[in-house]
C-alpha cells in the first residue's frame, strides 16, 4: 500500500480519514458523516491537506457546511492539495455557492494542448441544429437554467432556451472551453488509430497484400496488427 512507502521518505501525516464514495443523492443522507470529517479537518493543527477523490463533490460540500450553519467549528485557512483524478467540475446545483474558499488549492492537472478547430466547433454548437443528439439538449437545459418549448408539458417554461446562448458565457466550473487532459488523451487515442489504419491501409495500396490469393482488406487485419503499428508510430515520433 503506497501510504506504507510515506514513512520510509521522512514524510508524516497528522491524519488519515477514510471517506465514503457518495453520490447527489446520499448527501443529506450522510450528513452526520460530514459533520464528523469536517470536525477533524477543522480542529487538526495540519495546514495542508491532499484530498484524494474522483470529483469535487464532497469537499464542496465540506467547505459548504459553516454556509448553512450546520457546524460550531469555525472553518480554519487550510491548503487543499487535490489529485489528478480528481475533477473540478461543480454541478448545477453549485453555481451559487461561494468559490473563495477554494482560492488557494493546489491541483495537479493532466497535460493537454490546445487542438485546432476545437474552440471554433465549441462556439457553433446549437442544440436546436443537432438531430438526433437528446444528450446536448439536457445539458444545455440545465447549463443555462432554461427549457426548450415542448407541446407535450403543460406548464410554459419560466425561461426558454434559444439555442443562441453561448457556451464561453459559462462560468468555468459549470463548462471547461479549454479541452482538459482526459479529453485530449482520448482524442490522441482516436488520433493514433486513425493514422495505424491509415498506414495499414496504405501498405495494402502499396504493396497489393494478398492472403491466399485474396487482395487483404482492411478488416483482416487484428488488433495486435494495429498495436505493432502504434509502437512504429512512436518510435518514428521519438
Amino acid at each position: 500500500m503506497i501510504v506504507q512507502k510515506f514513512p520510509l521518505n521522512a514524510i508524516c501525516f497528522a491524519f488519515l480519514q477514510r471517506v465514503e464514495n457518495l453520490k447527489m443523492n446520499d448527501i443529506w443522507d450522510a450528513t452526520d458523516r460530514l459533520l464528523e470529517l469536517y470536525n477533524i479537518v477543522m480542529k487538526s493543527h495540519a495546514n495542508a491537506l491532499i484530498f484524494y477523490d474522483e470529483n469535487i463533490l464532497i469537499l464542496r460540500w465540506l467547505l459548504y457546511l459553516p454556509e448553512i450553519q450546520m457546524v460550531m467549528v469555525e472553518p480554519q485557512g487550510k491548503v487543499w492539495i487535490m489529485t489528478i483524478e480528481m475533477e473540478l467540475t461543480s454541478l448545477l446545483y453549485q453555481r451559487s455557492w461561494d468559490k473563495e474558499v477554494l482560492h488557494g488549492a493546489l491541483s495537479f492537472s493532466v497535460h493537454s494542448n490546445e487542438v485546432l478547430g476545437f474552440q471554433h466547433f465549441l462556439r457553433k454548437k446549437n442544440p436546436v441544429l443537432a438531430k438526433g443528439d437528446g444528450f446536448v439538449k439536457d445539458f444545455w437545459e440545465q447549463a443555462f437554467d432554461c427549457s426548450f418549448p415542448n407541446p407535450i408539458r403543460d406548464n410554459k417554461p419560466e425561461k426558454i432556451c434559444t439555442g443562441t446562448e453561448k457556451l464561453e458565457n459559462l462560468p468555468g466550473d459549470i463548462f471547461e472551453m479549454r479541452m482538459m487532459g482526459h479529453s485530449y488523451n482520448i482524442y490522441n487515442a482516436v488520433y493514433a488509430v486513425a493514422h495505424a489504419l491509415q498506414a495499414i491501409q496504405s501498405y495494402e495500396s502499396k504493396h497489393k497484400a494478398t492472403v491466399n490469393g485474396r487482395k487483404v482488406n482492411i478488416q483482416d487485419f487484428q488488433p495486435w496488427q494495429v498495436q505493432k503499428e502504434f509502437r512504429l508510430m512512436f518510435k518514428k515520433s521519438v
